[in-house]
This record gives C-alpha cells, structure tokens and sequence, in this order.
C-alpha cells in the first residue's frame, strides 16, 4: 500500500453525477482510488434497457469516460448471474404474491454491499465507495447511519440493511454535500457528465410499467378477475392481480362518483379490493425480519419516527419488538397506503435505528 494514502478504494461508477463526484471527493480526501461499473444485466439486455438503465452501454461508457479524464482506473464487474437470481427473482415473487417489492434495498443488500464488496476485497481494496446521500459516522467503536445533509436527495431509507462489518469498509462522499453543491463542483472540474439527468425509476425497468416487465420477462399470462369493495361487492373486472399496487388511484379502470383507490390485493384468489380514502388509511401493521443498525438497538419497545416509502415523511409510531423477531407498529395518528412488501425504516431524528418489511 502506499503509505501517503488513506487507502484504496473502489467506487461503483453508474456513469452519473453522483459517483463520478463520489470518485474526485475521495481523491481529494488522499485515498487512492479507482471506478468498477457493475454489468447486472447481460449485454442484449442492457441494449434493449436503454440509455437510463442501470448498466447500459451509455452508463458505462459516461463512466469510462470519467475515469480517463481524471486519470484513474476503470473496470467492468459482471454480476449478472446473481442479479437476476437475487434481485430479479426477488422482485418477480413478490408482485405474484400480491406484494409491492423494493428491489433498491435488495440490490444494496446483496449486490453493491454484498457481492460488489467481496469483489473489491479479492482486488485488493480496503474499502468500497457509492454516490449515495446517506452519511456514516462513527462513535464508540460502533458506526451509525444518518440522513444526507441534502434532506430532498437522502437514500438512508434503501440503506437500513447495512451491517457493521461492512460499514467498516463503506464510504459515502457525497452525503455531506447537496445535489446542487455536487454539480457546481462537477462543472467546475468540466467532468463530462455534469449535466447529466437522473433516472427516477427502478434501474432496470426504466420505462416504470411493472406489468410489462413481468410479461414479457416471465411470460407471466393476464387473467380475467374482479374488482370488489371491502363488502365483497364486485365492481369491475380486471385482467391480473399484478397490474395494480396498493395505493394506487388512476388506471383502476372504473368510473366512480368519488376516487377509488386500491387498498389490498388477493392473489389467491386474483381479486383487486379498492375503496374511498378514508379506507386507504391504517394505523397499526406488522413488521418482519427486523434488522438493526446497532444490536444495541435491538429493545422490547420504543418510540420512532418510521418512513412506510422512500418518498413517506417519517412519522411518530410505537414500535413494539416481539421474541419471534417481528414488531407490531403503531402509528400516533394513520398514515395513506401502508403497503406489504415495503420496507418500514425506523428513525431516532437523523439516524436510522433499523427497520423491516411491512407484512
């Protein structure tokens, strides 16, 4: 090792602003620091993904082009095999069992701080860096996971997964930053992505038509059933369970004289349950495979600001810790569209205790 160094790091390089920056922050820390875009589809795949998705030859290449104009170097990992065995397949069970995945949080589990990580170990690298807005901070011997400064950008939600022993060897550069610091920062080092938009939807179905991707992918079929009320009153018909999310209000495919909104899913029985807005709303529900940033964490009961969606606004909620490893969770007043599937973060202020997944 280079000893002038802080050591050697390999940034996740999507072709964004964010790693790119991710790559010039650490360089200015002293690290010695090179880029590795993850390949998670096959190459036909990401052709026919497009320009957004998450390993297109366009993401690759604005990387690529990154690392030769600050002088560092790139790599190209293939993890496509348990892409698809993990996330992929995680995502597809989900929606047939009438469940609203989070495919994000998965990826960040297993892939970007799983394989990703192991990867950067056999290479010799001592840590591994991503362009998240999340910020890691250490005290006590143990480290803690706190929002982004830029409080619009945060992900802390799609990172309550993190364990200790891989924060050890996680850096998140830009979490102190706000998107517009970051972009002034990229022009003023004329980095070629710069103006680069973002992509808002999940990366490897970039036109966000959920249906469709399991159609085509899995040969998924459509199947005729109905749509009821909660007093099992049928209303409509519909062609599959799993072209609708709980929640949902447009493209119910009824007309109504007030709006309808989907408020539970029976894939058993290929039935869609919606209702008026006071029904949307819920109060208690139940949480498992908790996870916990800290073990010390891990109590019987508290009280904690916990988000049901990346875009949710936490709010207050008692979280009651059962032995078999669930938690009851109840709000102090009801939230819009509590839906299984979805993660529950929970939150002391600023930092993320833990969380699990709504069921």
């Amino acid at each position: 090792m280079n000893f002038m160094t802080k050591g050697k790091v390999l940034v996740a390089m999507s072709g964004g602003v964010d790693s790119s920056m991710a790559v010039c922050l650490l360089i200015e820390k002293g690290y010695e620091v090179s880029g590795a875009t993850m390949r998670l589809w096959d190459e036909t795949d990401c052709g026919e993904l497009g320009a957004q998705s998450c390993c297109s030859l366009r993401g690759i290449e604005d990387a690529r082009a990154v690392a030769d104009k600050i002088g560092i170097s790139h790599f190209v990992i293939d993890l496509s095999a348990r892409f698809g065995e993990t996330v992929i397949n995680y995502f597809r069970d989900e929606y047939l069992r009438g469940r609203t995945p989070n495919p994000c949080i998965v990826c960040n589990e297993r892939i970007k701080f799983g394989l990703f990580l192991e990867r950067a170990q056999s290479m010799g690298f001592d840590y591994i860096a991503t362009g998240h807005y999340a910020r890691l901070l250490e005290a006590d011997g143990e480290f803690t996971l706190n929002v982004a400064r830029d409080k619009k950008k945060d992900q802390s939600y799609f990172l309550f997964l993190l364990t200790q022993d891989v924060m050890k060897r996680l850096l998140f550069p830009c979490g102190g930053l706000t998107k517009a610091e970051l972009r002034e920062k990229a022009k003023a080092l004329r980095l070629p992505v710069s103006d680069k938009e973002e992509s808002q939807e999940i990366c490897f179905i970039p036109d966000n038509n959920y249906a469709r991707f399991l159609k085509e992918r899995f040969n998924v079929s459509e199947k005729k059933g109905f749509i009821k009320n909660r007093d099992g009153e049928i209303l409509g018909a519909h062609n599959g369970f799993f072209n609708f999310t709980v929640g949902q209000r447009r493209r119910i495919g009824l007309a109504h004289s007030r709006p309808l909104y989907v408020i539970a899913l029976n894939s058993e029985r290929n039935e869609v349950i919606v209702g008026e807005k006071p029904e949307v709303l819920g109060q208690s529900f139940e949480v498992e495979l908790l996870h916990w940033i800290s073990a010390k964490e891990a109590r019987k009961s508290l009280y904690a600001d916990v988000k049901i969606r990346s875009n949710h606004k936490a709010s207050r909620a008692q979280v009651t810790v059962q032995a078999d490893g669930r938690a009851e969770v109840k709000f102090d007043k009801p939230e819009e569209a509590i839906t299984p599937g979805q993660a529950a973060v929970f939150y002391d202020s600023e930092r993320v205790l833990g969380g699990g997944w709504i069921k």
